[in-house]
């Protein structure tokens, strides 16, 4: 993919030919847009910014549990233990 860049667009100028924006970053090319002179958006082609922006990856819950298959009925009985706990605090000796 070839990416150039194009015109600067205005905001109000952008948004009366937000087609034509489009249809120039389908084609490859950056466009910038701005509010009173100054650039505030940039508008760039898909291809770009997932080579810039990946996905993310798995949250911290996903890393500590086990896999789907794995999960049974061991996780259900910790998990049915901690729930039958939480009402019951256990004493804790400080000092």
């Amino acid at each position: 993919m070839v990416t150039t860049h194009a015109p600067v667009w205005q905001l109000q100028e952008a948004k009366n030919r937000l087609s034509t924006v489009i249809d120039a970053v389908e084609a490859g090319e950056v466009q910038t847009i701005t509010r009173h002179g100054k650039p505030v958006a940039v508008v760039v082609p898909i291809a770009l910014w997932e080579t810039t922006h990946p996905a993310p990856g798995p949250s911290l819950l996903d890393l500590l549990l086990p896999p789907e298959g794995a999960r049974g009925e061991d996780l259900a009985a910790v998990l049915e233990e901690l729930r039958r706990n939480e009402s019951a605090p256990r004493p804790v000796a400080l000092g």
